[in-house]
């Protein structure tokens, strides 16, 4: 079983509750997770994205099982700076929230190609099960 935290961002939690090419193999990988976090705005995202496939219910679910890292003030220095100049604001906020666990953080799960190389520009082992 990996050690430390899973974190993972909108894209990767949205496979949770919507079945895509992905989804069994993500599954598959959270089981040998014991604990997975996201960023309030993974929380935001998700709730709009099931709001509109009607999965409104299944995100709870998939929310209940997730510890969610609030947009504190570190946070949201680190995600003014972060990365590169085309890191959109919102996986800036992922990826800040995410280096915000330290030596906590096991992994980042994501399937956003940007986002995936501005994470492991960062030294975060990264993860998109069923893409690699």
């Amino acid at each position: 079983m990996p050690s430390g935290l899973l974190y993972l961002d909108a894209s990767a939690i949205v496979k949770l509750i919507q079945v895509e090419r992905e989804s069994m193999s993500l599954r598959q990988a959270l089981d040998r997770w014991s604990h997975q976090v996201t960023s309030v705005i993974g929380e935001v995202e998700l709730r709009r994205a099931a709001l509109r496939a009607g999965f409104v219910d299944e995100a709870n679910d998939v929310l209940d099982e997730l510890s969610v890292i609030e947009l504190d003030e570190p946070v949201r220095v680190l995600a003014g700076r972060v990365g590169s100049s085309l890191l959109r604001a919102s996986d800036a906020i992922h990826l800040a929230s995410a280096l915000s666990l330290g030596d906590d953080l096991g992994g980042f799960c994501c399937y956003d190609r940007r986002l995936l190389t501005e994470a492991a520009a960062a030294g975060l082992t990264v993860l998109s099960p069923g893409l690699n």
